[in-house]
């Protein structure tokens, strides 16, 4: 049996019993994630553009596009909201291979709906598509720094999340994936600009319009991956990825589990800096004013996205290590109130700008595992105070509980915001997520 085949195989065969609970939980967690996000995002100029978008379609309400109000078919519901995520920079990450879950989830959430399926199902099918989709892309990690933008495994992950929230059998799985890899494309230097937020986008429309499509009846090769001048041939290159680790090991350890949650509205690059940072002006009680500069040490990789040193627009100052590190040394937080026009002219910024430094090191090493940092901070008095960067610092369940309520709080009440996370936290058990998506889509 052809890989392709194979994964699809152990898609269909794979169920939430057979899903350990540590995946489950870290699904349910990047589920509310991405809920919260996404109704933050709603309120954007980017993501009001996208529902416009769509409204304008008129299309059959199907499917909940989040936080604003419209319901529409579903791949365009997957579509609007996974970009609806992105927008204000708080989508979720993976760096080696699992990659992000937006798309996935965007999906999920969409075809549950569409179909009435239960929260049991909408998890298993979001878990096992981020396999698909982590473990193409892990095989061919040694290529992709060089080769695949992130977004292109993605059309794979979405064609099987669709594939099996509508049940497709082992051959039907396959040819929604080729159909979906067929559309694969997105590119990587995009940040600073507003398109960032849409790189997602198709992914997700394409993995459920595949599985539709195969569900009427259009075929499609089921050796898409493997095959002769194929996916991978063409996307990675002939022998720079290895097909035995795609489904070896199978069930031992979830791509779901490998996924970051964002603590800060800004590019996941500038995290492990920032927390270094905020960590040593709180364990030394250092205030902005005791502070005669800080001094980032980096390499040539976080600097290749955080590329801006003086923002002239919010995108800009999302991918600024300028902005977001004087933000934290002048308000001791970085937060959706740091990346506004306001904020932007704030003349205090502008002087907390100048005592940032950013030295580049080119010897560093270098590929997607050199995210290595210091922050070095001088004061006034004399004292230098310098950490290097660990492992990123990932959010406790009750800080994403948190950034939950804070994302949401503009359009839900105190009551929508708790009955939504304990939907969402009780998703295995919910017959269908209707009620969710009443509350999440401003309908209730």
């Amino acid at each position: 049996m052809g890989t392709t085949l194979e994964l699809a195989k152990r898609v269909v065969e794979t169920n939430l019993e057979g899903i350990p609970k540590e995946a489950v939980e870290r699904a349910k967690e990047l589920l509310l994630d991405f809920v919260g996000a996404c109704v933050s995002g709603s309120q954007t100029f980017p993501g009001k553009t996208m529902c416009k978008y769509v409204r304008d379609m008129e299309a059959k309400a199907e499917a909940t596009v989040i936080g604003c109000k419209l319901m529409t078919v579903a791949p365009y519901a997957a579509f609007a909201n996974a970009t609806l995520c992105h927008c204000n920079e708080m989508e979720n990450v993976g760096m080696r291979g699992s990659f992000a879950a937006l798309h996935l989830l965007a999906v999920a959430i969409a075809l549950s709906e569409r179909l009435g399926v239960s929260g049991k199902e909408l998890l298993e099918s979001y878990v096992l598509g981020h396999e698909v989709q982590g473990r193409v892309s892990l095989a061919c990690l040694p290529a992709s720094s060089k080769r695949i933008a992130p977004f292109k495994y993605g059309f794979l992950g979405c064609a099987a999340v669709a594939g099996k929230i509508m049940k497709l059998d082992a051959d039907g799985v396959a040819m929604a994936i080729a159909m979906a890899a067929s559309q694969a494309g997105g590119l990587a230097p995009t940040p600073g600009t507003m398109s960032h937020y849409f790189d997602f986008r198709s992914a997700a429309r394409s993995g459920i319009e595949a599985a539709i499509l195969v569900k009427e009846g259009i075929t499609a090769r089921k050796d898409i991956l493997e095959g002769e001048h194929c996916f991978l041939d063409e996307m990675v290159g002939s022998g720079d990825y290895d097909l035995e680790p795609m489904t070896a090991d199978w069930g031992k350890n979830f791509q779901c589990t490998a996924v970051s949650i964002k603590k800060y509205p800004a590019c996941y690059l500038s995290h492990r800096p920032l927390d270094n940072l905020l960590d040593l002006m709180e364990q030394n009680n250092i205030t902005y004013e005791d502070i005669e500069s800080v001094q980032l040490d980096t390499g040539l990789l976080p600097m290749q996205w955080l590329r801006f040193d003086e923002p002239t627009s919010i995108d800009e100052a999302r991918f600024s290590f300028k902005h977001v590190l004087g933000t934290a040394i002048l308000k001791n937080e970085v937060w959706l109130d740091s990346f506004t026009e306001a904020a932007l002219k704030d003349p205090k910024l502008k002087e907390a700008y100048k005592k940032v430094n950013v030295k580049v090191h080119p010897e560093w090493p270098t590929g997607r595992a050199a995210l290595g940092t210091t922050v070095t901070i001088k004061l006034k008095n004399g004292k230098v105070i310098s950490r290097e960067s660990g492992e990123i610092r990932e959010p406790t369940r009750e800080e994403t509980l948190k950034n939950y309520r804070r994302l949401t709080q503009p359009l839900l009440s105190p009551v929508q915001q708790e009955r939504s996370l304990e939907l969402m936290l009780n998703m295995e058990k919910l017959k269908d997520i209707s009620e969710l998506m009443s509350i999440v889509g401003l309908r209730s």
